[in-house]
Parts: structure tokens; sequence; C-alpha cells
């Protein structure tokens, strides 16, 4: 293979894909990608085996022919040329040239590169807006479970009557985001991996719509001349709706500002196993935090609906709640008995947090 191309072109293209091409411990050749060059073009191939992304870029085809090179690595090098490179595959290296500037890259056999298609034959195929898709993933994804092999390392989509869904958990917490689509036909329920979301984000922009393909297998994206695909997580996705419920009888509305505050000086404090246990008590139009080694104490000014009651929260996850919630205040909604709390209820995001167990397992929300 040799080729000669610009360098603008095929670094823009490399950036969108080469943090997905990353050497395993135990498959070398996952941190190469494949460089197929024909017919004036270059087609560039990456995968994690859980997903895959497809790129074409013009190219001067000198001789065809495939090549395996390290994406992150032709990046760097070309980050420090400008015009027009030519890169050709030699006996056992790439070799990346311009004028008296020569770079090479070891290679290794094609035949290495994992064969496994994720090209879709059958399927349902839908557009939304790339920029709804984005915020669904990027507000729940931080919801699901870090637990290999389980449904709940992803996120659940589910499709209905012009409602898309993103939901994640990972058994003490709850992520639902709500956006439309237009196509009132569209019926779905599949859940992607956190891994494939993660890859697929810096692909895709908000602007237009992205083109989705999918089947009980493997999803795939089509945005900006690239193509993406995913194998789908396995399994039945826990039926959440039920956990949300419509009304509560107790309500608290905090300042998101005040409330981060307070977060922030518990985790500067510290204090091993109590560090993550953030304990809130009601006191009429005041709301009284501190974490359980009380070495940290506030009261906030509040607005206050229902019985005075008090719980006891994971710190972390309230700080990842906080940074996916928009608007300045944060609505709590909680039942008097009950071991859930509802946080940043409306149209579009619902949020659910586990309450850390208090007082010898204890009802968590519960009457002071």
């Amino acid at each position: 293979m040799k080729i000669k191309i610009s360098v603008d072109e095929l670094k823009t293209m490399l950036g969108k894909i080469k943090h997905i091409a990353k050497e395993d411990k135990n498959c070398h050749v996952l941190a190469f990608g494949l460089f197929e060059a024909s017919d004036d073009e270059i087609r560039i191939t990456v995968t994690s085996l859980t997903n895959c992304a497809v790129i074409t870029v013009g190219a001067e085809v000198l001789s065809p022919g495939a090549c395996l090179i390290e994406p992150a690595k032709l990046y760097d090098i070309l980050d420090t040329l400008n015009g027009d490179v030519f890169i050709e595959e030699k006996e056992s290296f790439v070799s990346i040239l311009q004028d008296n500037t020569e770079c090479k890259l070891d290679t290794i056999p094609v035949d290495d590169f994992p064969s496994d298609s994720f090209d879709i034959e059958k399927g349902l195929e839908f557009e939304m807006p790339a920029a709804a898709l984005i915020e669904g993933f990027k507000k729940s994804k931080k919801f699901a479970d870090n637990t290999e092999g389980s449904v709940l390392t992803g996120v659940n989509i589910n499709i209905e009557k012009t409602l898309i869904t993103f939901a994640a958990t990972d058994g003490n917490r709850l992520a639902v985001v709500v956006k439309c689509i237009e196509d009132e036909k569209i019926k779905l329920n599949i859940t992607l991996p956190k891994r494939s979301i993660d890859n697929l984000l810096p692909i895709i922009k908000p602007e237009d719509n992205i083109l989705i393909f999918t089947n009980d297998n493997i999803c795939s994206f089509f945005y900006s001349g690239i193509r993406y695909y995913t194998r789908l997580l396995q399994g039945q996705f826990p039926k959440y709706k039920k956990l949300m419920r419509e009304e509560s009888p107790v309500k608290l509305f905090v300042n998101k500002s005040d409330l981060s505050r307070v977060l922030e000086c518990i985790k500067a404090v510290g204090g091993e196993d109590n560090f993550y246990s953030v304990c809130f008590k009601t006191d009429g139009l005041f709301l009284k935090i501190k974490n359980k080694n009380a070495k940290v104490n506030d009261v906030l000014a509040i607005e206050h609906e229902g019985p005075d009651v008090s719980f006891v929260l994971n710190r972390i996850y309230l700080e990842i709640l906080l940074s996916v919630i928009t608007g300045d205040t944060v609505k709590f909604e909680l039942l008097q008995n009950s071991r859930s709390a509802v946080v940043c209820k409306d149209m579009e995001h619902k949020y659910l947090i586990m309450p850390i167990s208090d007082r010898n397992g204890e009802s968590d929300a519960k009457p002071v």
C-alpha cells in the first residue's frame, strides 16, 4: 500500500476515532487500525470487539493494499507536519514521508486484525436529532453499573409513542431522561454498553440528525461520514417505571450551588468509612446537613412541603447528580416511610437515589 494524502484531512478523521483503538493486554492488535487503500480513498476501521468505527478519507492511491497502523501514533506524527504526506507499507514497518522527514511505525500482519462483521442486514431504521441522543446518553450513563457482564452496565433505550427514554441504574440509583422524536411508528427496547457510548460520544456533534439502524444484536449510527457499530447487551433491563411515583407528600427545594458547596467541604474534610455518608434533617424551612462523623455541619434555607424528615445519601451519588441536572434548584421528593428518594423530577429528567441504611435498618426516610 502506498498513498499520498492531506495531513489535515487525515488528522481530522483520525481525531474522531483514534480513542477507540486501545491496546488490550490480551489482544495487542486492538491498538491498530485497518487501513485499506483503493479507488482514490482510504478506508480506516478501528474496533474494541464490542464496538467498531469506519471512516473513509479521500487520497491519491499510488498502490492499493491494506496494512495495520496505530491511529494514535499516526495522529501524533501528523500533528508535527502539514501539507501532503506519503504513507507506504514496507516489509515490517509503515513509512510516513514528507520531503526529508521520514517516520517509521511498526506494523503487524493484516490477518491478525479481528474479522468479526458488525454489518446489519435487517432491522429497524430511524432518524433522530443528534443533540437529543447526546443529552440522553450524557445524563444517564453516569448512573450505570461498573460490574462487567451485567445488563446494568449499559443504558437502556426505549422508544414508544414519539418518546425516547434513556435509563440507567446500578441498583442503588436510577436516571431516566425522556426526549421526543418525530416518528410515532417507532417502537424499540435495546440496551447499549456504557463503554460503547463513551466511544460514540466524541464522534457525534449536536448538529443535524443521526441515522440509526438496529436489530436484536447490533446497533449502528451513521453520522458525518462515519459509521459506528456496537453490540447490544442481552438480558431483561429492570422495569424501572414502577419506581417513579407521580406524587410524594414530602418535597424539598434546595439551592444547587449551596448544596454543592457543602459537599465540597465534606469531601475536603474526609473521614474514611463515613466519608461518603451525608446526613440530611429538615427543620421547617431549614435543612441541616452533616457528614456522618459530624466534622462538617451546615444549615441551608429551603422551601419545604410536608412533614419533617431525615435521611442519609451517598455523597458521590449526589455529586454525580448535581453534574447532570440543570437549573438552580434541586428538588427532593420523598415518602414518609420509604427507602427511596427521588431527586430532580420534571418532564424530561428523573433521578432516584436509594438512601444509605441508618439506625440499625430503620426506615431511611421517616418522620422526625
